[in-house]
């Protein structure tokens, strides 16, 4: 092979390199099965020149996540935001911010994130029943209710949304008593 040719092709494929790991870190980020290993990912992504704002969407919503697994929810909070203040039209970054607010017992934050999640997706089946238990921790039954019954008016969606439903359901149970 021509020198010329062989030096195209190896430079090529360096600059092809950084994307493929990038794309396994994206991967990486996305995966809570290690914890650890799941935030150093983030950390990269969120480092990365190369990484477009959706990637970092993404990276900061996954990493809030992985924080708030870990019971840190001040950290999952700032991050939660960092992705909302990227994108303010990403539902999950709002439902998951609502959760660690919940943690917190920050109720009215709590709320205020799940309703947004709402106002932009309708279907959002867990940020119904997200709210729900923040309005029943907050003894205000009757909209508790009316939240439950939202996210049983809605198809399950995202990875929890049989949780939504299940839990939805219970408590409807539990303040029908």
């Amino acid at each position: 092979m021509r020198p010329k040719i062989r030096l195209f092709l190896w430079l090529l494929s360096a600059c092809l390199m950084p994307v493929g790991a990038a794309a396994d870190d994206n991967d990486r980020c996305r995966d809570h099965s290690n914890i650890s290993a799941a935030i150093a990912a983030c950390d990269r992504v969120i480092a990365s020149s190369r990484s477009t704002k959706v990637d970092l969407v993404h990276a900061y919503t996954n990493r809030g996540q992985a924080w708030y697994t870990q019971d840190q929810y001040d950290q999952a909070i700032s991050d939660l935001t960092t992705a909302i203040s990227l994108d303010s039209r990403f539902p999950i970054a709002y439902g998951n911010r609502g959760n660690a607010w919940y943690m917190k017992n920050q109720l009215d934050r709590a709320i205020d994130d799940y309703s947004e999640a709402i106002r932009i997706d309708p279907n959002y089946t867990a940020a119904y029943t997200g709210r729900g238990l923040a309005y029943e921790r907050r003894g205000d039954n009757e909209r508790a209710r009316e939240s439950y019954r939202g996210a049983l008016a809605v198809p399950q969606k995202n990875a929890d949304g049989k949780w939504a439903h299940d839990k939805a359901r219970e408590r409807l149970r539990h303040l029908e008593k």
